[in-house]
């Protein structure tokens, strides 16, 4: 696997698209934010592109990362028949539950909590990627319509039991 930033280096890009081979599969992740931000500095190459939508890991996911695959067919065989999971089955899969919820669904969070079963580093791992989301953004926010406070802010208002995002531009 390699990481390479055509933005920061456009002979790469050039590169690129002159030299790899038809036989390669390339899979790329990003926002988008540039070009949606900077249309007229950065092109979408239309037709060279499928688009993928990725979403964090669910549930079910998670469990079947943490090897709890018989579980997982226990909780789908009570569903079916429409009959309570023993006891000790469903205090599993509320701890699972509750595990997931503090971990969540990102792939390299639920990978290290995995490995680990450390909730520090996973921790620190979300904040990690939080940070990552702020300078991707901040990068293009050249009319410092949203600083990164706001955003931060943005975060710490999910954590609430509120059902409404309150937002000001004040």
């Amino acid at each position: 696997m390699a990481y390479f930033n055509f933005e920061t280096n456009p002979k790469l890009s050039e590169t690129f698209e002159e030299s790899i081979s038809p036989d390669y599969h390339i899979i790329v992740a990003g926002s988008l934010l540039g070009v949606a931000v900077n249309r007229t500095k950065f092109s979408f190459p239309v037709g060279k592109v499928d688009m993928k939508t990725l979403y964090p890991m669910d549930m079910e996911e998670f469990m079947l990362a943490m090897e709890e695959n018989a579980l997982v067919e226990q909780i789908k065989k009570c569903f079916a028949s429409d009959t309570p999971m023993p006891s000790a089955l469903h205090t599993a899969a509320m701890q699972l539950y509750r595990q997931y919820l503090v971990v969540g669904g990102m792939p390299e969070c639920v990978m290290q909590f995995v490995q680990t079963r450390d909730y520090i580093l996973v921790r620190h791992t979300q904040d990690t990627i939080l940070v990552s989301y702020l300078n991707d953004m901040s990068k293009y926010n050249n009319l410092n319509e949203i600083k990164k406070p706001d955003l931060l802010m943005i975060t710490s208002q999910f954590s609430f039991q509120r059902k409404i995002l309150v937002f000001s531009t004040n």
